[in-house]
């Protein structure tokens, strides 16, 4: 007659038992311990690439009363065995009634979740929905609750080996603005309606899960992480911080990919799918890319316009989880579907008038409609900063309206090829040689809006102007070099030794955080709908006549395809830590999207020399804009 005393080889991945502990060691078999007559023996182990996937070593252990259930042909409905051992790898499990006697018998970790099934072949009906109520886990490790978690092994002998019937994935959440953001809960859900939390089918001889789809949404097809308390995405109010979720999901391919539906602690909704099939390994956690949640509103920083009337903005409070900070336009909302965080009110901060114009840039005090705000422009030409607001009073975006006529112009280079730049410098609403208000707004590296200059500025021998400048600023700090500082104070400089950014700096602002020939438009980009900040490259290959013509006109015209020429005027800039405008009508500075390692790349330019060269992000710059084609 068979025996009953057999060993449980539990080769664990994701250390998916009962409890963890952690071991250095590589796995080394415990001695077999004798039970009694009726006896099994099981064993816990873990995999040398586990530890690789999971950055630790930890090895599954058994607890004291822990239950499997077995099954054969003979036992269809099955039999439980549990064991008083604890904290072992090798443990004694005991039928707590029948025994299976069977020449193959087939097993279930734990015994509950095939506590409904019957053996149909080597198949059986297990139950996952233990993964609808998962708690949250920042990472994995000897502290994680794991035990709900099914495991399945077939023997025709003594020893059994247990196979994981899940594995993991971490999502990476950062709230880099330092909106306050913190999470409540993260489910997933399969794309092609697998029951992913419901009753799957299992071939228990080789431990593949087959998942039951539906058409019809239910609790089944959603597997979902909780957090007791909300858990915050940037921890001690730092940028660069992130924070993990592990979820654990059926181990199959889910051919149509997976959706991630995450919830704050302010009610909304983020989602996000992955790019197409996404296969999830039994025993492994795999981690996705950091999603960073950017808040934001409308389409573009900048609306332009040459003539009278009144411009209408999409002030549509958005996401992104994109990781280059771009426009995805997902409109926030709660459970329900209903649009959150929708401002209530407009202010003008700023209007700045053409030298040579008179009245007013705004005809009337812009208004909001819904999620439409409403600017009278009165032809006018100039530049005007307008804020929308909470109902606190609590700027929570704001638009740069450019009142003057605009057009592209070619540009060829070896580096580029063909593509095309505006005319003149954002702001600008001249490209008359000589003219100040061709010198265009200032911008401080990585901020989406301008600080308007002043128009009456004499050039000075002394290369530098003291105390001109429109704007008020703040020194960095930990709690003003942020973004979300700025998103609240855009007409507020913020001085500093070298970055703005107070704790961390973050390349990606512009949308070219590895430095390579690219334009990105992301929802910090100063520019209108369509363009973008340069690269560097777009300034490769200018010429320009000559050193008399520079010092006459304050700038260059550049010739930018071979013939035309465009003229960049010597603006100068704005000193980082200073109400001093340097070098105004005597050098030239272009911002790049091109980060440095410690500032960022501008082109330069004077009467004798073009080159690229880094500048502190607090100095504030020109912008031109190229066209994103």
């Amino acid at each position: 007659m068979k025996k009953n005393k057999i060993l449980i080889l539990l080769v664990i991945g994701l250390s998916l038992g009962s409890c963890v502990q952690t071991d250095d060691e590589a796995f080394s078999p415990e001695p077999t311990v004798k039970g009694g007559e009726k006896s099994i023996t099981a064993i816990c182990a873990v995999t040398a690439t586990t530890r690789t996937s999971l950055n630790a070593s930890m090895n599954v252990v058994w607890t004291q009363n822990d239950e499997i259930r077995l099954f054969g042909t003979s036992t269809p409905n099955g039999a439980v065995y549990t064991t008083t051992a604890n904290s072992v790898r090798t443990a004694v499990f005991d039928p707590v009634d029948a025994s299976v006697d069977d020449a193959i018998r087939y097993a279930i970790y734990p015994a509950s979740a095939a506590s409904g099934s019957r053996l149909e072949g080597t198949t059986l009906a297990v139950d996952f929905s233990a993964l609808a109520g998962q708690k949250w886990m920042g990472a994995f490790n000897a502290d994680s609750e794991i035990s709900s978690l099914p495991m399945a092994a077939a023997s025709d002998g003594e020893a059994f080996s247990f196979k994981n019937l899940c594995g993991g994935v971490r999502i990476q959440l950062t709230d880099y603005q330092l909106m306050g953001i913190s999470i409540k809960s993260v489910a997933v859900r399969g794309n092609d309606g697998e029951q992913v939390s419901g009753i799957a089918d299992v071939n228990a001889a080789d431990g593949i899960v087959s998942l039951r789809k539906s058409s019809t949404p239910s609790a089944a097809a959603t597997a979902l992480v909780t957090c007791d308390t909300s858990v915050p995405l940037s921890v001690d109010n730092n940028p660069s911080a992130h924070t993990d979720f592990v979820l654990f999901l059926p181990a199959v391919n889910y051919t149509k990919g997976l959706t991630f539906v995450i919830t704050d602690a302010a009610g909304r909704i983020y989602e996000q799918a992955t790019p197409g099939a996404f296969t999830i390994e039994a025993g492994v956690v795999k981690p996705m890319e950091l999603l960073p949640v950017t808040l934001y509103y409308g389409k573009a920083n900048c609306y332009r316009t040459a003539s009278a009337g009144t411009l209408e903005i999409d002030v549509t409070p958005y996401y992104s989880l994109a990781g280059d900070y771009t426009y995805e336009n997902r409109p926030r909302v709660n459970v329900n579907g209903e649009l959150v965080d929708k401002a209530v009110s407009a202010t003008v901060l700023w209007t700045q008038t053409n030298s040579s114009s008179s009245g007013d840039v705004l005809s009337a005090v812009p208004a909001l409609e819904g999620t439409t705000l409403k600017v009278p422009v009165s032809g006018v030409k100039g530049n005007a900063l307008v804020a929308i607001r909470d109902a606190s009073g609590k700027n929570v975006w704001s638009f740069h309206i450019w009142v003057t006529e605009a057009s592209d112009l070619t540009y060829v280079n070896e580096e580029r090829g063909t593509f095309k730049m505006m005319d003149r410098n954002l702001g600008a609403t001249s490209v008359t040689p000589k003219d100040q208000n061709a010198y265009g707004a200032w911008y401080q590296w990585g901020r989406k809006d301008p600080f308007p200059r002043p128009l009456d500025i004499v050039r000075s021998s002394a290369t530098t102007v003291d105390n001109k400048e429109l704007t008020a600023n703040a020194t960095t700090s930990a709690e003003v070099g942020t973004v979300s500082y700025t998103i609240s104070n855009p007409d507020i400089r913020i001085f500093s030794a070298n970055d703005w950014h107070n704790e961390w700096r973050n390349n990606g602002l512009w949308g070219n955080s590895d430095g390579l020939t690219k334009n990105v438009k992301t929802v910090y980009d100063p520019c209108p709908e369509g363009y973008c900040v340069p690269d560097q490259n777009c300034y490769q290959g200018f010429t320009f006549t000559s050193k008399t013509e520079c010092d006459n006109n304050y700038g260059h015209l550049f010739v930018i395809d071979g013939s035309q020429t465009s003229y960049f005027p010597t603006g100068g800039y704005l000193d980082k830590g200073a109400n001093k405008i340097a070098y105004q009508e005597y050098r030239g500075y272009q911002w790049t999207s091109n980060p440095g390692t410690t500032g960022a790349y501008y082109f330069y330019y004077n009467n004798a020399n073009l080159n690229f060269t880094g500048l502190d992000r607090a100095s504030a710059a020109s912008v031109r804009c190229v066209k994103i084609e």
